[in-house]
């Protein structure tokens, strides 16, 4: 029997067939066989993390009992490393640890300091899982040192990557990017064979750069890593992984119909591919967009159920923070500030003592929008003040101009107009460098306030009609059937411009905002939600159904050229 066919044998029993298995066999193999056959062994156990992480913890085993039957300290600290890693895809990081150590302490004991540093790679995502990031850059530090020693360069890589992802979480942006671009140099250094790995850290580096708002960047990177991807095959789920970030990104700037559509692609892809975790945080993105969309009620109960899912994945309580900080924004959009609070206080007490500090002050954010929209001007400017710091030392430019925009309403409420002003144009700024399309239309409607209330009412209509012009836009990357929930709670915006218009004797303009706001609202409730009901063999009534498919979509096309018009 060859290692191949050994291998083969034991894929097919039960973990005890194959202890016994091998047992029977291992004395009918040399040394170069018995090394191709953990050789193998290890890059199946490797190969079945995403597919069945049991399995892979089988695998481990049989290496650990390959290195107690040859008595080989090499061989047994493989093993070890192997069921950390198990342990580790299984999310029982807690319990991966230990085998980390174990494999770590017998590689040394074994002279092999590479086989130590290998053991790194796994010991810093597990410590990441369980918010012990200081571990975690002390190992890369240290194992990025072996592996350039040796000239292992791809490992060498692994880790910055490994690295640049932990300062990710803490918020520190650019040390991020400068480990990124280092992997980057370093597997170029090796030469050819290195695409797969060079596109997965331009993937990183893209999700980085968009937290700093760079946006035109991300997407730009995104591209080129999905387009490695596509171009290798069998990369499905890597292709599916740069299309939830480009959606992330479309969700950011208001593109939400495009948002939706790769993020539903993406969770399907994950779904089929066996990826439960992933999929819930597919679902997590979608929450948000359906809250920018009013659906208010699908937002809160879809994260409703991430909720359930990450309260039963005690390793990724930072995922539950987010699923909370969701359903708060859809429960805030109902009404239920009481609720809202609740699930928020609870976000931030995970995410502050896991030391996610980036992702703490974006739920203070969510605070201060709760408490200004409860009329709690005092604490909410409190909780504003503190993370616009927070956010300016981040560069976290989008989460400041949304910032920003709160503190210059609190201002107008409070009467301070000039604060007001200058807050207001400070957000503008920010979201037209960065193509914010949701926080645009908000900022324009906000300075037409301030300006009405100064009385300058040439400045105010100006502004009034920005911001319905930016209306307009958001709903030119609807898809038909969500523009009308998005303009639910827009109504206020047109009726001011309305309300101008006629004040200021431009009966001519009040007359275009009362029909864009009649003809878009009644449009899309003609294409959508008239239902026509036939009885069973009713042929002429289907042809009645063609016909009024065909002119909802003759209605659709001129509707949105008059729009563009």
């Amino acid at each position: 029997m060859t290692p191949q066919e050994l291998l083969a044998e034991l894929l097919l029993k039960n973990e005890r067939e194959g202890w016994q298995l091998l047992q029977t066999c291992m004395h009918t193999f040399d040394n170069s066989s018995i090394a191709l056959l953990v050789e193998l062994i290890k890059r199946e156990a490797d190969r079945q993390w995403n597919n069945n992480a049991q399995l892979s913890f089988v695998l481990a085993g049989y290496i650990l009992t390959i290195g107690d039957l040859r008595n080989n300290k090499a061989y047994h600290a493989l093993g070890l490393m192997a069921r950390g890693d198990a342990l580790r895809r299984m999310d029982r990081d807690e319990d991966a640890l230990p085998f980390f150590d174990a494999s770590g302490e017998e590689f040394k004991e074994v002279g092999d300091e590479v086989g130590w540093a290998r053991t790194r790679i796994g010991r810093i995502s597990a410590c990441l899982q369980l918010n012990r990031t200081s571990e975690a850059l002390r190992d890369a530090t240290a194992a990025r040192e072996v592996f350039m020693r040796h000239a292992k360069l791809l490992r060498a890589g692994q880790i910055d990557v490994n690295a640049a992802i932990v300062n990710y979480e803490l918020g520190q942006y650019d040390q991020a990017l400068r480990l990124f671009d280092r992997a980057i140099e370093t597997y170029a250094l090796q030469g050819e064979g290195v695409e797969l790995n060079v596109a997965r850290a331009r993937g990183n580096k893209a999700i980085t750069l968009a937290a700093q708002g760079k946006f035109r960047e991300a997407v730009a990177l995104h591209e080129q890593a999905r387009a490695t991807f596509a171009a290798y095959g069998e990369q499905e789920v890597s292709v599916a992984r740069e299309e939830l970030n480009i959606a992330q990104i479309y969700a950011s700037q208001g593109h939400y119909s495009q948002a939706l559509l790769l993020f539903s692609r993406s969770r399907t892809i994950f779904l089929q591919h066996n990826l439960p975790f992933q999929a819930a945080e597919v679902a997590q993105q979608i929450c948000l967009c359906l809250v920018r969309l009013n659906r208010a009620r699908e937002a809160y109960e879809l994260a409703a159920e991430t909720v359930t899912f990450f309260r039963r994945s005690p390793g990724h309580r930072h995922n539950l923070a987010y699923s909370l900080m969701y359903q708060a924004e859809a429960a805030t959009l109902e009404g239920n500030f009481g609720d809202a609070d609740v699930m928020l206080n609870e976000a931030s007490i995970i995410l502050e003592e896991g030391g996610f500090m980036a992702l703490a002050s974006i739920v203070r954010l969510q605070q201060a929008e709760l408490y200004f929209a409860g009329g709690q001007l005092d604490a909410s400017l409190r909780e504003a003040q503190h993370v616009a710091d927070a956010f300016a030392e981040q560069e976290a430019l989008p989460q400041l101009a949304r910032t920003a925009l709160l503190q210059a309403r609190i201002a107008a409420t409070t009467g301070d107009i000039s604060t007001a002003r200058y807050l207001c144009d400070h957000a503008l700024d920010i979201a037209q460098g960065q193509g914010l399309l949701d926080l645009k239309y908000r900022c324009d409607y906000l300075l037409g306030q301030i300006a009405e209330r100064s009385g300058d009412l040439d400045a105010a209509a100006r502004y009034y009609d920005r911001a319905v012009q930016g209306i307009d836009e958001v709903q030119n990357h609807l898809v038909l059937d969500e523009r009308t929930s998005f303009l639910e709670d827009k109504g206020n915006i047109y009726q001011r411009a309305i309300i101008l218009a006629i004040k200021r004797d431009n009966k001519d303009q009040a007359l275009i905002y009362v029909e864009k706001a009649k003809s878009r609202v009644i449009g899309d409730y003609l294409r959508n939600n008239i239902d026509i009901r036939l009885r069973a063999g009713d042929k002429a009534g289907e042809s009645i159904l063609e016909d009024l498919a065909k002119l909802r979509e003759e209605q659709a096309w001129y509707s949105s050229i008059v729009y563009e018009a």
